[in-house]
């Protein structure tokens, strides 16, 4: 995108497993720290719910600063359903933790497009969900999420509530 349009994104990494492929190949990657700014890679952090739900609330501060000034043109959300309790790898947030996220974003995100009086772009991937005995656990998170973004941001008015059982 940067090297065509000339527009730099962030990415909001909820994913919790390791590495982080961007910050990684900052030093030999030509044009990455104009297409996705230092700063502007978010990989969530925090000990407990609470902490990773607040970083993430101040990053969408911080975020927002960089779209009305015109330094980040769109956004990638990278909620990974390994962030869940649930999760193989150890997540730490519960079904309704994980969807407060999701919300928060989403309602971010509106409230920005109002502020621009146009709507930013926003890229969402499934990132991350790692369960061996119940893969539907990890589907049912990521359909929670979308659906969130679908009552959100284009008024629909869909019940659904994510199914994840307890790992075995």
């Amino acid at each position: 995108i940067y090297r065509e349009l000339c527009l730099s994104g962030c990415y909001l990494d909820l994913d919790a497993h390791y590495g982080n492929s961007i910050e990684d190949t900052r030093d030999f990657t030509p044009d990455l720290n104009r297409a996705i700014p230092k700063g502007f890679n978010f990989n969530q952090i925090g000990s407990s719910d609470r902490s990773y739900y607040y970083s993430l609330k101040w990053f969408l501060i911080k975020l927002e600063k960089a779209v009305r000034a015109g330094s980040i043109n769109y956004v990638v959300w990278c909620h990974g359903a390994d962030s869940h309790e649930s999760d193989d790898l150890g997540g730490k947030l519960t079904t309704q933790e994980w969807l407060e996220c999701s919300r928060m974003f989403y309602d971010w995100v509106k409230r920005i497009n109002v502020k621009l009086e146009k709507p930013l772009p926003v890229i969402i991937t499934l990132f991350g969900g790692y369960r061996e005995d119940d893969y539907d656990s990890v589907l049912s998170l990521h359909t929670g999420d979308l659906l969130v973004c679908l009552n959100t941001l284009c008024g629909r008015n869909i019940k659904y509530v994510p199914e994840v059982k307890p790992r075995r």
